[in-house]
């Protein structure tokens, strides 16, 4: 089953929200960018996180892409539901296969604005409203098989910040 990731939002503004994304326009592509330089330049978790900031009282956590998934559902206040309940602000990964790591990795985020659409930036696409059932990303949208992997503690990573 198909996967999104509801954050408990105690505020949302959805004018802001959509005016967010129009900032997006004039956005370009920048791999991993950092927040200060979001609107002008942004990744696909720095262009989500700059959304939210401006439109939510959420803060994104920061993480590496393939790790920010395991951290909402392991240390945040998350909900998960199936892909056809998604709603405008779940936020919605993608993983393709990782023949460096052998195994499939998450590797793009994108913010659902309607129950077909998905916002989110990427190299190929820059910015973009794209259609969740286009194959292109259908066929990568998280599945429900990540939870048993991020709940199991042999794959939390141990980060050491002394």
């Amino acid at each position: 089953m198909k996967i999104v990731f509801r954050p408990n939002y105690t505020r949302f503004d959805n004018l802001r929200f959509f005016e967010a994304i129009e900032k997006m326009e004039h956005t370009l592509y920048k791999a991993q960018s950092i927040d200060w330089a979001a609107p002008a330049f942004t990744d696909c978790i720095t262009a989500v996180r700059w959304i939210l900031w401006q439109s939510t009282d959420y803060i994104l956590p920061h993480a590496y892409i393939w790790d920010i998934a395991g951290v909402l559902l392991l240390k945040e206040n998350c909900t998960i539901f199936p892909i056809s309940q998604a709603k405008e602000w779940d936020l919605i990964f993608f993983e393709q296969f990782s023949k460096t790591h052998n195994a499939y990795m998450i590797n793009h985020i994108g913010i659902i604005t309607s129950w077909i659409e998905f916002f989110h930036s990427s190299k190929k696409f820059n910015w973009s409203i794209s259609n969740i059932t286009n194959d292109i990303f259908y066929n990568h949208i998280l599945s429900d098989s990540f939870l048993s992997i991020a709940k199991d503690p042999r794959n939390r990573k141990i980060t050491n910040h002394s």
